[in-house]
């Protein structure tokens, strides 16, 4: 980009079709979606759930129990994040802008209960931000439009 920025990203997809493939073996390190016992048999392992509740990564569960409210939203520049915690902890507030770049932090700590922080966006220009909440418990995050 024009600071002088780079990145490069390898990426490994492996297409399962349903019925008899012919796809090679991938390496231990590569996830696939059938097990490496199961790959000689040349079928896709197809996998349900046991029960009807949906399954969940550990982070989505972390972040299933700490939510956020920001607002107003859209915003002219004073935003109010508000969150709540069961015990006292640490947080750190982080707001990035459209090109994942970060333009405000903010770190502290929090009480047990409902915690509400005043945020100023109006030094920032009109345009989409991703707040992002991290404590010792979990992270969340959330877009918000700021306008002039």
């Amino acid at each position: 980009d024009w600071s002088g920025n780079a990145a490069t990203c390898i990426s490994i997809v492996t297409v399962v079709p349903f019925g008899q493939s012919d796809r090679p073996v991938s390496p231990k390190n590569i996830p696939s979606l059938v097990g490496d016992d199961e790959v000689d048999k040349k079928t896709p392992i197809v996998q349900t759930p046991t029960s009807s509740e949906p399954t969940r990564s550990n982070e989505e569960v972390e972040q299933a129990e700490l939510t956020i409210a920001l607002y107003p939203n859209p915003t002219a520049g004073a935003l109010v994040l508000v969150f709540e915690l069961q015990e006292a902890q640490s947080y750190h507030i982080a707001v990035y802008d459209q090109s994942g770049k970060t333009v405000l932090t903010e770190d502290g700590l929090a009480p047990a209960g409902t915690n509400e922080l005043p945020l100023d966006l109006s030094l920032l220009h009109s345009g989409l931000y991703v707040v992002e909440l991290r404590t010792e418990t979990g992270r969340v995050v959330k877009r918000v439009v700021k306008q002039e």
